[in-house]
């Protein structure tokens, strides 16, 4: 993952993460919505739904609820997933996850 809203950006304009929310009065609205976001996480094991390790999969429900508190509901993942297990599952791995990163 890279987030990088803590950097100036070159032409001296303030990036709206150092502001992501503000408070209503209905609550804490988003600032950075209308944004598509695409998240590409590599793990060395196998958490999908189907994997017995499913229940360990904090990653993307935390950045899920993450970006969707600041405004960013619209998000997608590209998993990388078993590359640490061979050199064989990390190629499989990685050949099937890129194709879906394509716009």
């Amino acid at each position: 993952m890279c987030w990088q809203g803590h950097r100036e950006p070159r032409d001296g304009r303030r990036r709206a993460a150092r502001k992501p929310f503000k408070y209503t009065a209905t609550g804490v609205a988003g600032l950075a919505g209308g944004k598509k976001l695409i998240i590409a996480p590599s793990r060395g094991g196998l958490y999908t739904a189907s994997s017995p390790m499913a229940f360990m999969d904090h990653q993307e429900t935390f950045l899920t609820s993450f970006f969707g508190f600041i405004g960013m509901s619209d998000a997608a993942f590209v998993r990388a997933e078993g590359v640490g297990l061979g050199p064989e599952q990390r190629k499989l791995a990685l050949e099937t996850a890129l194709p879906t990163s394509r716009p």
